[in-house]
């Protein structure tokens, strides 16, 4: 399904938020994602950007997402 859901927002064009608890999901949907704690964004970037650079302790299971 993400793969559908990819397809159509490029076909659309649209912009879509998603609130996803599973990193690998995150990172597989993402143009961009935003890290958050406490309802705070804590890091903002690419799937790139944030992979190497997760902040911690706001991600504690980043390190073991598959790229």
């Amino acid at each position: 399904m993400q793969v559908e859901l990819r397809e159509i927002q490029r076909q659309l064009g649209v912009t879509t938020i998603f609130v996803i608890h599973d990193q690998s999901e995150a990172f597989s949907l993402s143009d961009r994602l935003a890290l958050m704690s406490e309802g705070r964004i804590r890091q903002l970037g690419t799937p790139q950007e944030i992979y190497p650079q997760a902040l911690r302790p706001v991600c504690r299971v980043l390190p073991t997402a598959p790229m």
